[in-house]
């Protein structure tokens, strides 16, 4: 009985592990893990879809920002199974489907397709990223850094980032991530802080804050 309890633990350890979804990037040779959500993904959708959005049934939608929402999906499965059945979708056509990131401290990180690149000196941007599309905007307090705009899939971008680490004509090249912080305090005063959150305190006007 012992040994059937142990081998049953055994096989549901081992499943578990090999059903959590990892994805790493490299940096100056130090692997950048983090673990695939196998709860929600992030989207990208129209401005005019919110309303169709509204009407999927079986999803929860944690909308961030105009036109993009995390997702806690109905179903379970890999990332490509879940991203395959929302793209089926008949009422929304999704802009982008991305899987959400989770790093060791538990902080939730979404890669928009975007990188941060820093190059050596006399370097040009349009060498170093020949034969891809991509537009960028320059750093304007640091010398060779650019924000470059590739539209890659998360796992396109980690693989063209491990590839830039070899090319030594950059600095480094980094995901450009949106982390989802919480936000959180333990000042027992914070409802009184109408800058930051304005609840008609003292007679202020509601949502009069900085958000």
């Amino acid at each position: 009985m012992k040994k059937f309890i142990f081998l049953l633990s055994f096989f549901l350890a081992t499943n578990l592990i090999h059903s959590q979804e990892n994805l790493v990037y490299h940096q100056k040779g130090i692997p950048i893990e983090f673990s695939v959500s196998n709860k929600e993904v992030y989207v990208e959708y129209s401005k005019n879809q919110k309303s169709a959005i509204k009407r999927i049934t079986g999803h929860t939608f944690n909308y961030l920002f105009e036109n993009s929402a995390l997702v806690k999906t109905k179903f379970s499965g890999t990332y490509k199974k879940r991203k395959l059945i929302l793209e089926r979708n008949n009422l929304v056509k999704f802009k982008s489907i991305e899987p959400v990131l989770v790093y060791n401290d538990g902080t939730k990180q979404i890669a928009n397709g975007k990188m941060h690149i820093k190059l050596k000196a006399n370097n040009s941007i349009y060498k170093i990223l020949k034969n891809i599309s991509f537009t960028y905007e320059r750093n304007k307090y640091e010398n060779n850094l650019y924000l470059v705009d590739l539209g890659l899939s998360t796992f396109e971008l980690f693989k063209l980032i491990d590839k830039l680490q070899k090319d030594n004509r950059i600095e480094y090249a980094e995901p450009n991530f949106i982390r989802l912080i919480k936000p959180h305090t333990n000042d027992p005063l914070t409802s009184s802080q109408w800058a930051i959150e304005n609840n008609g305190y003292m007679g202020g006007k509601v949502d009069a804050d900085m958000d």
